[in-house]
């Protein structure tokens, strides 16, 4: 990502989780997956990431 580092927070506590709640190896592999979707789309200014999210902020400003 432009100007800043891009990491996955919580990770320690998803390692957790998955063992005390028994998720299954399919839940685990969705979260890995989506996580590594994210950072590509930040890391390339893919959309909604690179102008798309102006709109969403001018709403909350």
């Amino acid at each position: 990502m432009k100007g800043g580092d891009i990491f996955v927070d919580d990770q320690d506590e998803f390692a957790d989780h998955q063992v005390r709640y028994s998720y299954p190896p399919d839940v685990i592999a969705r979260a890995a997956a989506s996580a590594d979707w994210l950072q590509a789309a930040l890391r390339t200014d893919a959309e909604p990431f690179r102008s798309h999210f102006r709109s969403w902020l001018g709403k909350i400003s």
